[in-house]
């Protein structure tokens, strides 16, 4: 590799690591998705009455039961309907998702919420496979259902994330 190619790559890298640090909140060009769910009245199928972040989806034939949220008949967003599950959700003050820019530091909660109209969360999904987080805003609460807004949550990771370096040449892998 030149000089020059070398720089670039580690410009670039350098760049990337900052521009990772500093990048909390939504990012401005994810989607902000609008999701209704309808409050549980039974034992059935949850349908309308959950949601899966993971498959961004209500639909169970594609989720599978691996919910995230569920708006359940005690009038609560449960956050840990998975056995695995280690979600939770903490409120933010802001009145919109943009207004989110680093994770609260206290009042999570485990198990579930009261959904307040107006109302910010962020939500930290943890199955023990997948981890990843959304911030949700609450539009609308009513007895028979809850009206949210939500996008994908980019904020500090846990630990400093790192780029392999280039390879030297050719080589062969371990198995």
């Amino acid at each position: 590799m030149r000089n020059w190619q070398l720089l670039v790559v580690i410009a670039v890298g350098v760049l990337g690591l900052a521009a990772a640090r500093t990048a909390l909140g939504p990012d401005p060009q994810d989607p902000v998705s609008k999701l209704t769910l309808a409050r549980r009245t039974d034992n059935a199928a949850y349908g309308r009455s959950a949601y899966s972040f993971r498959y961004a989806t209500q639909d169970a034939a594609v989720h599978r039961n691996h919910i995230d949220l569920l708006y359940n008949g005690c009038g609560r967003l449960h956050v840990t309907a998975a056995p695995n599950s280690k979600n939770r959700i903490a409120k933010i003050a802001g009145k919109a998702l943009r207004d989110v820019a680093d994770l609260p530091t206290d009042g999570w909660q485990s198990q579930c919420i009261a959904p307040e109209k107006g109302a910010l969360y962020v939500l930290d999904l943890d199955d023990g496979e997948l981890r990843s987080r959304v911030t949700l805003l609450v539009t609308d609460v009513s007895d028979k259902e809850v009206k949210l807004e939500w996008t994908p949550f980019r904020g500090r990771p846990d630990g400093d994330a790192a780029t392999l370096g280039i390879c030297g040449g050719p080589h062969e892998c371990a198995p």
